[in-house]
């Protein structure tokens, strides 16, 4: 096969496939030119994952009507002029490929209006970067940007999408890359709506402290330190300073990282490098030395066996004589950046961090606490070894272990005898509990007195009255004489006689012995007899 020129459509399609290799990668280059616009509000609008619809608005400058078309063809940009600027620029784009890959990948439409234009201006793009159409509208100062149907002409690409598992690591991603963006630009307000559901909002904030709080949450952000260092690239000397003063020195460490405490390495150890937040002059980069510098320290100072990354955040701001010792163009999502002083600032972190952390002590008062806690559950559990009587207080068997409802309740609730379980069920005896009738028809009451000394207390189980018969009495009135007829046949058929009445009305009609009891199961003779005589 000979050696030939591809077409240009082909060339672009194979560029902006590596451009824009996701929809993550399409929202961070989209939100990252709002921001080199100047916005102070960065809104994000997914439908089905981002796929379908993908919408960022911001507040910024806006582009002038003239300058639309030449946002979409490849390598035009605004922030540099040459390839020497890459030293001074300050700016998150600069190679101009954004826009013109997520054209050549998507259906996309912009809308912009400058300060001084008095409608804004919406323009269709068809993917050889060509206008296919112009409307005016109304809208605010700013820019819409609207890719809909992505990767619609890459069937490989999404089909690979078309895992739910992949689309929602995406959504993840795009949380994340929102996250990191909040925590560095305090004065922005970041917003995503994901089919119509607000799932990350973060407000207006004046520094890092407040914006990281706003992020993670305050009571995270209240265990953790905050220091700002200044760090010389050829000694490697390392000085603290104030962390609401301005930056003056050409190379300074901003770092949020978590207290030593006690449970730091459960609340705030990650086995995922996700919450470890590092940035390069404001941009969320990936820097292996600096997370593995972290991952490190935090598992020493917490004494952990298998390590883990901590929740932190590391800003380094590289001034203008040490720019030209970094590379913000080895890859093509710019997530990498190469920095030829790194080894001074890692190793400023690291002294500056066992310094400070190996000075401090967890706080003993937590200790204390936890082993005054564990004695006295143990002392609970197994009995404290050191008392002379370990034998536990004997359990008052009287109390009684039901709650009296219905008929049985009696609003005099100090003047109620406690009974068991089988004293309440257990059937009246023959001189005990119910009212008798001497020979004469009159019935005996008797009244028993508390021995406290309080008021009496009379049961009449029969009447509904308060008056209960005495054995002492019983027997005093059968031997006194007061039967003319014999006294013990007389008592005999009368206690039998009331003892049923008793067991029909005295019973709680809540409360049954059955309750109490374990059932006798019938045998299998009795269960196949009674199917029979069912038929």
């Amino acid at each position: 096969m000979s050696i030939s020129s591809l077409p240009q459509g082909t060339v672009h399609l194979l560029k902006s496939g590596q451009v824009i290799s996701s929809v993550s990668g399409a929202v961070k280059e989209l939100v990252e030119n709002s921001l080199d616009a100047g916005a102070t509000m960065v809104e994000l609008r997914l439908e089905e994952f981002g796929f379908s619809k993908l919408e960022v608005r911001d507040n910024g400058a806006g582009v002038e009507k003239s300058q639309v078309p030449a946002m979409v063809q490849p390598h035009t940009t605004s922030k540099i002029r040459s390839f020497s600027d890459l030293e001074t620029v300050l700016s998150y784009g600069f190679r101009g490929e954004a826009l013109a890959s997520l054209c050549a990948v998507s259906h996309l439409k912009i809308t912009t209006k400058t300060k001084s234009d008095l409608i804004a201006s919406t323009f269709t793009f068809s993917h050889d970067y060509s206008v296919a159409g112009i409307q005016s509208q109304a809208g605010k100062q700013g820019t819409m940007v609207l890719a809909t149907n992505m990767f619609s002409n890459l069937p490989v690409r999404r089909a690979y999408f078309k895992d739910l598992s992949r689309r929602k690591e995406e959504l993840k991603k795009i949380e994340r890359l929102f996250a990191a963006f909040s925590i560095i630009n305090p004065e922005v307000r970041f917003t995503i709506h994901h089919n119509r559901n607000n799932i990350f909002s973060k407000i207006v904030c004046s520094n890092l402290s407040q914006s990281f709080a706003a992020v993670m949450g305050q009571s995270c952000r209240s265990k953790m330190e905050e220091f700002c260092l200044s760090i010389n690239p050829d000694t490697g000397d390392v000085k603290e300073k104030s962390t609401d003063s301005e930056q003056t020195d050409d190379l300074e460490v901003h770092l949020i990282f978590p207290k030593k405490i006690p449970g730091a390495s459960t609340e705030f150890g990650r086995s995922t490098v996700d919450k470890t937040y590092v940035f390069v002059n404001k941009r969320p980069v990936e820097m292996k030395e600096i997370e593995k510098l972290m991952k490190k320290l935090f598992s020493e100072f917490c004494k952990l066996e298998l390590e883990k990354f901590p929740v932190c955040m590391v800003s380094i701001s590289v001034g203008a004589s040490q720019r030209k010792l970094l590379d913000a163009n080895l890859e093509p999502n710019k997530q990498k950046v190469g920095l030829g002083c790194i080894s001074s600032i890692s190793d400023g972190i690291e002294t500056f961090l066992r310094a400070q952390y190996t000075s401090e002590k967890v706080p003993e008062t937590s200790d204390k606490q936890d082993e005054t806690i564990t004695k006295v559950c143990v002392n609970q559990v197994i009995g404290d070894p050191s008392s002379k009587d370990p034998t536990p207080e004997p359990v008052d068997q009287t109390e009684s272990c039901f709650t009296m409802i219905g008929s049985t309740q009696v609003d005099d609730k100090e003047n109620i005898d406690n009974h068991s379980v089988s004293q309440f069920f257990s059937k009246p005896s023959a001189t005990k509990g119910v009212e008798r009738q001497n020979c004469g028809g009159e019935p005996l009451r008797v009244e028993k007195h508390n021995s406290d000394g309080d008021d009496e207390c009379n049961f009449d189980l029969l009447s509904g009255s308060s008056q209960i018969p005495l054995e002492e009495d019983i027997a005093k009135n059968s031997v006194t004489g007061l039967c003319t007829s014999s006294p013990l046949v007389e008592f005999e058929r009368n206690t039998d006689l009331q003892s049923e009445e008793v067991d029909r009305r005295a019973r709680s009609p809540v409360l049954k012995p059955e309750m109490f009891e374990s059932p006798d199961l019938p045998g299998l003779d009795a269960v196949y007899i009674n199917r029979l005589k069912d038929g």
